[in-house]
């Protein structure tokens, strides 16, 4: 379709709306077709203090995990040189340290291109804002590979780590370093003069500062230094980013350059991996998505004041990308939504698509709570599951789940074959998968993948648990102290009282310390890893408290409110101490280091 008349008062309109809606102080957008550069240009400013407009040929945007795309690439060349083998064990090439075997599959060089490879994702001090602290990848995998949680090939399970691992190898197999290798073999060839993943000291002033829009004003956000770059360190320019996108149009050539011949770049494309035949699923570094009849090919990126989306329509020969300089991540994809529905617009049926008979009696099989595969089990950050779990209900003939719905989108999704379901109001589709024993184990939506939980791994569940304990603690405090129950005298009283008040200031305290934006990107902040020893301390107290309870009821001296108040604590604490350890916060379980590594 020719759309160059009205491409940029299109682009215009939507820059200027959202941007001002949104609060993003500065962006760019690029567009290829074929081998032109059909619209390059920048919006707003790139530092607000200094008053510098954004330019699309030397404002340099961070694209966060864009960044794989050119690790992947970097792997096919050496896939198409014969160096690399994209099915053999990666112990194979490692030097420095081997992937623990703890499944029969090993894992592959496949596996780390489509995200595959079954590592736990771990992001405790991913980032950190201190240079020095930056430690070569070699050392850094020996010392931090997240752990193996599932079988290769298996799931989906997106992993910053992996195609971390995938930039190592490119060192390992090369020669080189990371950095070097993509400057020789990728920015010379197709011209991306101010792209680097360290960002080198010319080209510092160039790159747009990062915001985040609080209580009617924005702040700086601080620059960050990312631990793997191969997985999230790329800072370029649009007009660069153009060029990219241009090779991969044109199966590998810019200007007469091949930086992949045909039919590497052509592997590279083609879907690797789905969790199920009937959705988009990897490339060799891209991940797919179908909408508006048209097979797309994309990566976003966020990193802490940034947010950007590298964008291919390959039977169209066309690609965009477009960055601002504010982590809104829905700037970038409602820009795609809109894009597509103008250029490539297909007719919105009013036909609801009919449901499978019987689903009525198959429906309570899919009802539930599922979560994120990719969330942490091994560390404190497997608390971010408890807020973030995925309700599947059901009607009289659909789902509802209202988790993968935005804006003016339904949430009712309807069995249209086999353990496959498409919204109601359009053509989006998600699909379970069931076990040998015909349980449904996983839901699919995109290139995301969700395990069914059992009832005693649900929200409700520890919710319910968490508040039991906290009504204990908190209600005991207030009799204790507020109705002058409290006597100083009484061991049992003492200990009660203790073990309360400790819980209720280790809850407290936590939500309070992790509830800061940035998380335990930087690290786990010391105030908690001082608040993890109070339920040590507790659960010491608790034993003791436990005996005198045990005691006092053979005690004819103590009232029944004393000691149903000491069994009550008791239960409380010892369950309190359990649901703790589910959530991997009785000890100190926030560093996956081996061997620790001093900077």
């Amino acid at each position: 379709m020719t759309f160059y008349q009205d491409l940029e008062p299109f682009v215009d309109k939507y820059f200027s709306e959202q941007m001002l809606q949104l609060n993003i102080p500065g962006a760019v957008f690029v567009l290829v077709k074929g081998d032109k550069l059909l619209l390059n240009k920048g919006y707003g400013f790139a530092n607000l203090d200094k008053k510098i407009v954004v330019t699309p040929d030397q404002t340099l945007f961070r694209v966060g995990s864009i960044s794989k795309l050119l690790t992947a690439t970097a792997i096919m060349q050496l896939v198409e040189a014969g160096q690399l083998n994209l099915f053999e064990d990666i112990n194979s090439y490692l030097k420095e340290f081997k992937i623990a075997a703890k499944y029969s599959q090993p894992i592959t060089v496949a596996n780390l291109l489509t995200h595959t490879a079954g590592f736990e994702e771990h992001s405790i001090g991913l980032e950190t804002l201190n240079p020095s602290e930056l430690i070569p990848l070699g050392k850094y995998f020996a010392n931090r590979i997240p752990p193996r949680v599932m079988p290769p090939g298996k799931t989906i399970s997106y992993s910053n780590h992996g195609m971390g691992l995938a930039g190592y190898l490119v060192e390992v197999v090369a020669g080189m370093p990371f950095e070097q290798y993509i400057q020789e073999n990728i920015f010379q060839p197709l011209e991306m003069y101010h792209s680097s993943f360290q960002l080198p000291a010319h080209l510092a002033d160039d790159l747009a500062v990062g915001y985040e829009y609080e209580a009617d004003n924005y702040q700086a956000v601080p620059f960050s230094y990312i631990k793997i770059p191969p997985g999230g360190s790329l800072n370029a320019t649009a007009t660069d980013i153009a060029h990219f996108i241009m090779a991969h149009l044109q199966n590998g050539c810019y200007k007469n350059r091949q930086i992949l011949n045909q039919t590497t770049a052509l592997e590279m494309h083609q879907q690797q991996f789905t969790n199920d035949p009937r959705l988009p699923g990897f490339t060799y570094g891209f991940y797919e998505d179908h909408k508006n009849n048209q097979r797309i090919i994309q990566h976003g990126g966020t990193v802490r004041g940034f947010a950007s989306l590298l964008f291919l329509l390959p039977e169209q020969d066309l690609g965009f990308f477009i960055a601002g300089n504010s982590l809104e991540f829905k700037f970038v994809t409602d820009f795609a939504d809109q894009f597509l529905d103008k250029y490539y617009p297909v007719s919105k049926s009013c036909v609801v698509p009919q449901a499978l008979p019987n689903f009525a009696q198959r429906s309570q099989d899919f009802t539930g709570y599922y979560r994120n595969q990719g969330e942490s089990r091994n560390t404190i950050q497997k608390i971010s599951a408890l807020f973030s779990q995925i309700r599947v209900s059901a009607s009289e003939d659909s789902l509802v789940i209202p988790d993968f719905s935005k804006d003016e989108e339904s949430d009712q999704w309807v069995e249209v074959e086999p353990l496959l379901f498409q919204r109601i109001d359009d053509d989006s589709l998600l699909a379970f998968r069931k076990d040998n024993q015909g349980r449904i184990t996983y839901l699919f939506m995109g290139i995301s993948t969700f395990e069914k939980l059992r009832w005693y791994e649900t929200s409700p569940f520890h919710f319910a648990v968490l508040g039991f304990c906290v009504l204990v603690f908190l209600g005991s405090c207030i009799i204790s102290l507020g109705w002058g129950m409290f006597n100083i005298s009484q061991i049992p009283d003492i200990l009660a009282l203790a073990i309360a008040s400790l819980n209720l200031i280790f809850i407290i305290g936590f939500v309070l310390a992790s509830s800061h934006p940035n998380g335990l990107t930087y690290g786990v902040p010391k105030i908690i890893t001082i608040l993890l020893t109070i339920p040590i301390i507790t659960a010491a107290l608790t034993l003791g408290l436990i005996m005198f309870t045990i005691l006092s009821w053979n005690n004819q001296d103590l009232s029944l409110w004393q000691r149903l108040d000491y069994s009550l604590i008791s239960l409380a604490s010892i369950t309190f101490t359990f649901w703790l350890r589910y959530w991997n916060l009785w000890g100190f379980k926030h560093d996956l280091r081996k061997n620790p590594l001093k900077p």
